[in-house]
């Protein structure tokens, strides 16, 4: 929020900067030259639609997705078995010495804990596995940037969100089909 909060004074500056020219006293020839910002000069990436059409992050997000299937399923199978034998037990505990009964309840409350604990590490580990996913997906973009930044020349490349700090764009000054493109072949060949 910050960061939507700070982007947005900057691009309010760089707006007013460009069109207040009714004061030049305000602003002399020779530093206008160096401060004023051509409209040309920045462009957005919408990353709604990065974020949707880039490979790398489909193929990492359909892997972790199949990581939480897998870890879902044998939770809840062994939450089946922890409930089939509390059921077992509730059924047949009255069979059973006082000693069976109480070695039996303190079995299943460890393997509940157990099983609690195991859903807590896994999930966890998923968190970090998401959080490395975004880190990788952050140095991948900016360092593309970077690199196409080189040739354009931008002055500045913002991040366009719905509901972000941006709230309308120009269109024509729209990249982020060709960083999308740049991306998935940078993409593509590092995963030959």
């Amino acid at each position: 929020m910050l960061l939507i909060s700070i982007l947005f004074v900057a691009v309010g500056v760089l707006y007013y900067l460009h069109f207040n020219t009714s004061n030049p006293a305000a602003v002399t020839s020779s530093t206008a030259a160096n401060h004023v910002v051509k409209p040309s000069s920045i462009v957005f990436v919408n990353s709604d639609s990065l974020l949707a059409n880039y490979v790398f992050l489909k193929v990492k997000k359909e892997g972790l997705e199949a990581k939480h299937k897998k870890i879902t399923a044998e939770l809840e199978a062994e939450g089946g078995r922890l409930q089939s034998d509390a059921e077992s037990y509730r059924q047949n505990g009255s069979m059973m010495t006082n000693e069976q009964r109480q070695r039996t309840e303190e079995q299943l409350v460890m393997r509940q804990q157990q099983l609690v604990e195991k859903q807590k590490m896994q999930m966890s580990k998923l968190d970090d596995e998401q959080e490395s996913i975004n880190e990788e997906l952050f140095k991948k973009l900016t360092g593309y940037l970077k690199v196409y930044n080189k040739e354009k020349n931008y002055q500045f490349i913002l991040g366009y969100q719905k509901g972000g700090g941006i709230l309308l764009a120009n269109d024509s000054l729209d990249i982020t089909q060709s960083i999308l493109d740049g991306l998935n072949k940078q993409y593509s060949e590092e995963s030959k």
